[in-house]
């Protein structure tokens, strides 16, 4: 089924599949809710718990760069968690 194939993406370790896989769980469940809502009662939980644990910032995947007299931080992180939410 398609919803368990994106579940399985949400252990990849790139950051872009994590967002990507979160991004079309979001469309297909607003899309197609009232299809899928008695089929999604197994991964149900699943999907709230991969996006609650997206939702937190991870250290990890802020970089910090060097502008010179400034330093600047970026959130790699940052489109995940948009995803999540």
């Amino acid at each position: 089924m398609l919803l368990e194939d994106l579940l399985l993406l949400s252990r990849s370790p790139d950051i872009e599949v994590k967002k990507n896989a979160l991004e079309a769980l979001t469309s297909v469940i607003h899309s197609s809710w009232s299809i899928l809502k008695d089929s999604m009662r197994d991964v149900i939980v699943q999907i709230l718990n991969f996006a609650l644990t997206e939702t937190q910032i991870r250290p990890e995947l802020i970089e910090e760069v060097d502008l010179g007299p400034f330093k600047h931080k970026v959130d790699n992180g940052l489109s995940v968690r948009k995803a999540a939410f």
